[in-house]
């Protein structure tokens, strides 16, 4: 299965007045300052006990190979990378490096493990010799806590359907026929 973001482009932000989506980072901002509030990116939760009020739950962090701290987004470990695969964020309809950006609100760098050359047992070091700060980190390891909390809330997502799996309709082999979200993010000023 694949993890979608956000890659419709006619959504609320897009859609609103620069002041009213300067108002949502800031409220962004607020709720990451709460010392109540953790973001945890690039985690899964693996299990959870307990009842309404009083639940634990664990959750797997993995590691994104690159220190945010010392990171400056220039972007030039993306130009490096010599390894790409099709960006499932743009349905496959364009490549994107082994090294890439989270699209979240707050983005962030990390490294496909499965993609990359170095983390595959291979010769490369391509990220790590543009990067001036030393932020490329391939020896972060992936991590498990358990939190205590009070509420869980469940954010069933979705998966995309491979159209692949219904020949009748000539997905891949006309080139007029392409998916609901093929066509957004083709019509997106972001898309490919």
């Amino acid at each position: 299965s694949s993890d979608v973001c956000l890659p419709i482009y006619e959504n609320f932000v897009a859609r609103a007045k620069p002041q009213v989506v300067a108002q949502a980072r800031d409220k962004l901002a607020e709720l990451k300052s709460n010392p109540h509030v953790e973001v945890l990116t690039n985690s899964r939760v693996t299990g959870q006990e307990g009842y309404i009020g009083n639940f634990k739950v664990k959750v797997k962090q993995q590691p994104t190979c690159v220190d945010m701290e010392k990171c400056t987004r220039c972007g030039l470990c993306l130009q490096a990378c010599p390894a790409s695969v099709p960006d499932e964020f743009d349905a496959g309809l364009s490549q994107r490096a082994a090294i890439y950006s989270s699209r979240s609100p707050d983005p962030y760098y990390l490294i496909d493990p499965a993609v990359c050359l170095k983390l595959q047992g291979k010769e490369c070091s391509a990220c790590e010799d543009v990067c001036e700060p030393g932020a490329i980190d391939f020896t972060q390891e992936a991590t498990e806590r358990e939190l205590e909390v009070g509420t869980i809330v469940i954010t069933t997502g979705y998966e995309v359907f491979d159209p692949h799996l219904k020949p009748d309709f000539g997905y891949g082999l006309y080139p007029n026929v392409i998916t609901s979200l093929d066509l957004e993010r083709l019509a997106s000023p972001s898309g490919p």
